[in-house]
């Protein structure tokens, strides 16, 4: 197998960055700014995040509605100032996954192909803004964002349009890697090698990281992204 039969596609969140540690301090940033207990909120805003990440809600202002109307009496909360200083601060804290920059290089150096498939946020260009903010789309070739408001709308359909646009064929292999178990379950049928980063956010159930016995033997796990370096090219 060489290189060039080698696709290797990335989540984001979760995966090539940590957006998620910081969420705790993000709301309590948020609470001052509108005037709201601080633990109250937060622990509140992080159970809806948790539900709004499993059910595919990635627009922020739909959570931020459903709390912030309904303590906001007199009309004098801007909720869309609220929900664009939520990504600046999400941005600012964001973290790049150790390890993930020096892979990517060695990838890049290989030939190998590099994707980023990745959920978007409240918009399309929000999600972008934020991959080009972390530094590392200089490694990826292309980067596709799946959403209601994008032009893809399923991860099903942006990685059949990866198979589609590299003309796939028996030889080569498409690696996906996704830190949230319930992603990987929903494609197990396609002819794609799955890898779950195990990755826990700070969520009080964490839903779409909960691990299916389903996946357990149809996928691969790592712990650390030079685990799959080393798996790909241990096979060449």
């Amino acid at each position: 197998m060489s290189s060039k039969n080698i696709i290797v596609i990335y989540d984001f969140d979760g995966v090539l960055v940590d957006s998620y540690w910081c969420l705790s301090k993000i709301y309590s940033k948020l609470a001052k700014m509108v005037g709201v207990p601080e633990d109250i909120f937060t622990d509140i805003m992080l159970s809806l995040e948790d539900i709004a990440d499993y059910l595919g809600i990635w627009d922020k202002k739909v959570i931020f509605n459903i709390i912030l109307n309904n303590i906001d009496h007199h009309g004098q909360i801007n909720i869309d100032r609220v929900v664009e200083e939520y990504w600046k601060l999400r941005i600012k804290y964001s973290r790049v996954i150790d390890n993930i920059e020096h892979v990517l290089k060695k990838f890049r150096d290989q030939g190998i192909k590099l994707y980023i498939v990745s959920g978007m946020d409240d918009t399309v260009n929000r999600k972008v803004e934020r991959i080009k903010a972390s530094g590392l789309s200089k490694y990826f070739d292309k980067y596709i964002i799946y959403g209601k408001g994008s032009n893809v709308r399923s991860l099903r359909e942006a990685l059949k349009t990866i198979i589609v646009n590299e003309n796939v064929d028996l030889k080569t292999n498409i690696y996906y890697i996704d830190d949230k178990p319930l992603n990987l379950l929903k494609i197990l049928d396609l002819n794609i090698k799955l890898v779950h980063y195990v990755f826990k956010p700070p969520f009080p159930k964490a839903y779409s990281w909960f691990y299916s016995s389903e996946i357990k033997d149809r996928i691969i796990k790592i712990y650390d992204h030079e685990e799959l370096h080393d798996i790909i090219f241990g096979q060449l």
